[in-house]
């Protein structure tokens, strides 16, 4: 039984391959050959690939340059002249012209009709990009590719065709036929609505990942003097789409106002510009507060389709691509000044925009900055977050019906490109009458975001309203509905000094500096390290903070009084609390800085000057400081 099984197992063996000299590594896995379910669409998927593939290897060997090439007898191919290539949607259509093979025209009884002459063929892009340089006379076999050639009438009845001119009208169609990188290979007609900076911020606090622009300002950005700032343009097309354009870097901020001047409201035609991405209401919720404020537009807009239509003004778009290009890629159109579509700034005062219904809008302004606080401890103006308290002649003039607020409050955010003029006349103590445009109002309080301008004397001048502010400005009572940031008159008598924060320390008499440094064995003889002097009469600060009666039920009023005022109720050369309790302060001006309601109400304020005088929320005593209003 051995012996046959073996001779079985020998008859039944597999022959071994014979063994070549040369050594050959295993076989991988991966690229063995895939076996497809019979009829699955992955075998019909691959089929189509293959026959696509052998297709184009085909057409590189037998395309003809002209007709006396194409000698065609068989039925069932078409023999097209190529006119043109254009690319929809991201597919390449060839729009080409029947033309009959060399030899039918007696056998044909019945002539191509003009209208059946002109067809389009889809092709891949790589076959495409062959024909593109090369317009030619092709022929294509309609058995193994039934459902590729078209008559233009059958395209046209469901709207699939769109010739894509190198000049457009629609910001929707040039991002749809997007290139290689995202680059946008038609020119747009374009009207631009606004022009602005955004600051761009430092490399060395940015992530090396995030290699896109910031689409819009950003509170998180560094202030503008520490980084550069960036060329952009709001842009809207005939059919009502907003796009943004960020552009090149600015070598001054100053340089906006020319830009401004050149483009704005005019028509632009944009070209080679790239999407970089698309925002939504949600990203970017100052951008799209900007584009509400220009909706609806002034003039109805196109609608996307077959039959050139005017559509109605639907609600504001809930997207927008974010765009990037140079200087170059606006260029204004010739011979138009102010675009029908353009949505300018509408000037409005103060008092309409309290007594608005909108509780939160866009909105342009002229106002007076009588106060200024930066929020930062910080040098100057433009390096941090500043507050500006506002007033215009509509907010003092007499209000005996509807009475509104006499100020408003702004915050100029840190991202806010301010120019050379407006830093200047914001780190003056003077006042200063200045432009503001599309700044957002939420609750009665304002920020500017994109731009603001001072007024020239010649633009004040021509304004019959501009000179007419009372001296001193009027503020408001103090009432229990204050609210922080803004301003307000207050009038009491004292009923308690905190004595933990009542202070006096020297000051130099020539630069007004508290770095002292007392000289030994020379009595109040002091060496100023600011402005490395000898001060032998030093001024003397006095810093004090004091409870006011009110005539609020369960309220607590803690005023930091100024200078002027604390030597107008002190007794000197005493320093006793029993001096100072029971004087009468007031009426001065205030700033709010904090309230609290709960348990109680409790206001903290601090006496100001206006005419536009800067202030630092947090008031740091030197180290030469003596306490001052003990009890014993």
């Amino acid at each position: 039984v051995s012996d046959w099984v073996r001779s079985a197992q020998a008859m039944l063996q597999t022959p071994q391959k014979p063994i070549d000299g040369q050594c050959k590594t295993p076989e991988d896995s991966a690229k063995k050959k895939r076996k497809f379910q019979s009829g699955g669409l992955a075998e019909r998927l691959n089929k189509l690939q293959r026959r696509q593939r052998s297709a184009v290897s085909f057409w590189r060997h037998q395309s003809l340059s002209d007709t006396s090439a194409v000698t065609v007898d068989r039925p069932g191919v078409l023999v097209l002249e190529v006119l043109e290539v254009l690319e929809e949607c991201s597919m390449q259509l060839a729009r080409c012209e029947h033309r009959q093979p060399p030899g039918e025209g007696h056998r044909s009884n019945n002539p191509i009709s003009e209208e059946k002459a002109r067809v389009l063929v889809l092709f891949s892009r790589e076959t495409a990009a062959y024909l593109i340089p090369n317009p030619t006379i092709i022929s294509i076999n309609l058995c193994p590719f039934p459902s590729q050639v078209a008559a233009l009438g059958s395209l046209s009845d469901f709207g699939c065709f769109r010739v894509l001119a190198r000049h457009c009208h629609s910001l929707l169609e040039v991002i749809e036929g997007l290139g290689q990188a995202g680059s946008v290979k038609q020119d747009v007609e374009v009207v631009v609505q606004r022009v602005y900076s955004i600051t761009v911020p430092d490399s060395s606090v940015m992530s090396v990942l995030k290699t896109r622009v910031p689409s819009w300002p950003s509170p998180h950005l560094l202030p503008a003097e520490k980084g550069k700032t960036r060329l952009c343009v709001l842009v809207q097309d005939s059919y009502g789409m907003f796009s943004v354009v960020q552009l090149h870097l600015l070598p001054c901020k100053d340089d906006l106002h020319q830009y401004c001047h050149l483009w704005q409201g005019r028509t632009c035609v944009l070209r080679g510009i790239k999407v970089v991405q698309r925002v939504t209401r949600e990203r970017c919720a100052p951008l799209f507060s900007l584009i509400d404020s220009l909706w609806p537009p002034v003039m109805p807009v196109k609608d996307h389709g077959n039959m050139p239509s005017i559509r109605p003004a639907g609600p504001a778009p809930s997207f927008c691509y974010l765009l990037s290009g140079q200087e170059s890629s606006v260029e204004p159109a010739e011979g138009q000044t102010v675009s029908p579509l353009y949505f300018p700034p509408t000037k409005q005062t103060l008092r309409d925009l309290l007594q608005s219904e909108l509780e939160t809008c866009r909105c342009t302004f002229f106002a007076t900055v009588i106060y200024k606080r930066l929020m930062q401890v910080c040098l100057d103006v433009g390096q941090g977050e500043v507050w500006l308290v506002l007033t215009d002649p509509s907010l003092q003039e007499e209000q005996p019906e509807r009475p509104c607020k006499r100020t408003v409050a702004l915050c100029v955010n840190t991202s806010c490109v301010l120019t050379s003029s407006v830093l200047g006349a914001l780190n003056s103590p003077a006042a200063s009458r200045m432009s503001f445009r599309d700044a957002i109002k939420e609750h009665g309080n304002f920020t500017v975001i994109t731009c603001l301008k001072k007024k020239s004397l010649s633009q004040s001048l021509s304004e019959p309203q501009a000179n007419t502010l009372p001296q001193p400005v009027r503020l408001d009572p103090l009432s229990p509905e204050i609210t922080p940031n803004s301003l307000c008159s207050v009038t009491g008598v004292i009923i308690g000094v905190d004595e933990n924060t009542a202070y006096s320390w020297p000051e130099c008499n020539h630069c007004g500096s508290n770095s002292l440094e007392m000289i030994a064995g020379r009595l109040e003889t002091f060496h100023c390290v600011t402005c490395k002097s000898v001060v032998d009469r030093p001024n003397r600060r006095i810093q004090l903070e004091v409870f006011l009666s009110s005539s609020f039920s369960n309220c607590t009023l803690k005023v930091q009084l100024q200078q002027k005022t604390i030597m107008s109720i002190l007794n000197f050369p005493g320093y006793d609390v029993e001096n100072v309790l029971g004087k009468e302060v007031g009426p001065i001006a205030v700033y709010v800085r904090v309230v609290t309601r709960k348990p109680a109400l409790w206001i903290g304020l601090e006496e100001i000057s206006l005419s536009g005088g800067a202030s630092i929320n947090t008031t740091t005593c030197p180290g030469n400081a003596e306490r001052i209003l003990n009890t014993m």
